[in-house]
């Protein structure tokens, strides 16, 4: 049986969000139809489904890291900002009371998605330092 066409468009819409090149595309669909074929046509709906599951794991793995990375400059702007402990770490009471009252969401740093971190950095980057 050949591919859906929601499959396909997940497909092609997971290919873009991570920006996988033409010759990426057709090693990926090689990998995934065991060498039978280089193109996304000739894909059966098993062999798609195992390779949008493949790439969506990868969207979900790329975003967190990215996230990650946000939270940590999170944490150097709270540095900055002065709110440290007396050992130097981030005083986290300081800064999660910071977080739930004036955050723009108002909820702790971890609640916040990959998609609405930018916009809390932005904030906190207004913020006047020490």
């Amino acid at each position: 049986m050949n591919r859906t066409n929601e499959q396909n468009s997940r497909l092609h819409g997971l290919l873009g969000m991570l920006h996988i090149e033409p010759d990426q595309k057709a090693w990926l669909v090689e990998e995934f139809t065991d060498g039978r074929s280089s193109s996304t046509k000739d894909m059966s709906a098993t062999e798609c489904q195992a390779l949008i599951d493949h790439l969506a794991k990868v969207a979900i793995d790329t975003n967190a890291d990215r996230a990650h990375v946000m939270r940590r400059k999170a944490f150097a702007i709270a540095h900055e900002l002065g709110w440290e402990t007396a050992d130097g770490k981030v005083d986290r009471a300081r800064f999660d009371g910071w977080m739930l009252k004036y955050s723009y969401l108002h909820k702790g740093i971890n609640q916040y998605s990959h998609n609405e971190l930018p916009k809390l950095l932005t904030q906190l980057e207004q913020l006047p330092r020490r």
